[in-house]
């Protein structure tokens, strides 16, 4: 069983400020307008989800988003099992395990179809156990984990922006270890930080 807690934090988008004090209330009314459109189709301006969003040419953004998971008891294939039958065969069995992970993002625009993402996460890994004993005791890891490199691409976007598709395009860099060790003992995979390859992230996104 697990349950997965995730928040994403305003992003802050680096753009100049222009100065409307001599424009004409017409044109402030269409930027008004195309403003409230944009907002309908993606949300509150700064909380708007950086996988799904294409930015403004030349533009800059960054972003931060945390996420909590919780895991615990243990199944063998699909089936429940309990620890004391996992004790009757190994020395410790896990009993819940606890990751956070922080993610920093940051976006540019090189046009208005083409956007470009950096994601560097930091990892924190607690995993508790019971021995045959009845002890209890916790491995823990923590670092940064796997780099990503992604690209969004605009295939198709309404003028009136009721629909758009993104195609999205990314590879993950293996700079998170797989070599974490407590003592002279290595630690199992899900306690590791990164996959240990590279990885290709391909996707597409519909919204309207």
């Amino acid at each position: 069983m697990f349950a997965i807690y995730s928040f994403a934090f305003a992003q802050l988008v680096l753009q100049k400020q222009e100065n409307m004090n001599g424009m004409d209330m017409n044109k402030k009314d269409t930027m008004h307008n195309n403003a409230g459109m944009s907002n309908k189709m993606m949300g509150t301006a700064g909380l708007v989800p950086l996988g799904i969003m294409v930015g403004e040419k030349g533009k800059w953004m960054v972003g931060y988003q945390v996420m909590f998971d919780k895991m615990r008891d243990n199944l063998d294939g699909s089936k429940s099992i309990s620890n004391e039958k996992i004790l009757q065969n190994f020395m410790a069995s896990p009993t819940d395990m606890r990751m956070q992970m922080h993610m920093a993002m940051v976006m540019y625009a090189p046009t208005d179809k083409l956007t470009l993402m950096l994601m560097v996460p930091y990892i924190q890994k607690t995993m508790n156990h019971i021995t045959q004993s009845g002890e209890v005791f916790a491995e823990k890891t923590n670092g940064i984990g796997d780099i990503e490199l992604r690209g969004l691409y605009s295939l198709l976007k309404r003028k009136d922006l009721k629909h758009k598709v993104l195609l999205n395009f990314g590879v993950g860099i293996p700079t998170g270890s797989i070599n974490y060790r407590m003592g002279e003992m290595r630690l199992e995979y899900p306690m590791q930080l990164g996959s240990g390859t590279v990885s290709v992230i391909p996707g597409i996104t519909y919204f309207g």
